[in-house]
């Protein structure tokens, strides 16, 4: 189990080769928002080791404005983006909205 979020793309994915090595399967860490579905869904789309990857529907609702792709899922599969970088942007005016102003 690996979280890219917070090791970071290249090393998930050293982790990722390592375990191809011994013949075990990856499962991405995912509890965050959209940002992380969608860095984990490109590590998936990467790897031939894949056994499941969390995700976490149960969100708070307003974290599908702050992004301009949402994750698409189909009978529990969701689709690999092909926008470019991670596959969504952060909408920066919703961000606004919802900034912290202590």
């Amino acid at each position: 189990m690996v979280d890219v979020q917070w090791q970071g793309f290249s090393a998930a994915r050293k982790v990722a080769d390592l375990a191809e090595t011994y013949e075990l399967n990856m499962a991405p860490h995912n509890y965050n928002g959209h940002l992380s579905t969608f860095q984990s869904l490109n590590l998936c789309a990467s790897l031939s080791n894949v056994q499941i990857m969390e995700s976490d529907p149960d969100a708070v609702p307003v974290r599908d404005e702050l992004f301009t792709a949402l994750p698409e899922i189909t009978d529990g599969h969701m689709k690999i983006p092909t926008a470019p970088g991670w596959g969504t942007e952060l909408n920066e005016k919703a961000a606004r909205t919802y900034a912290w102003t202590a």
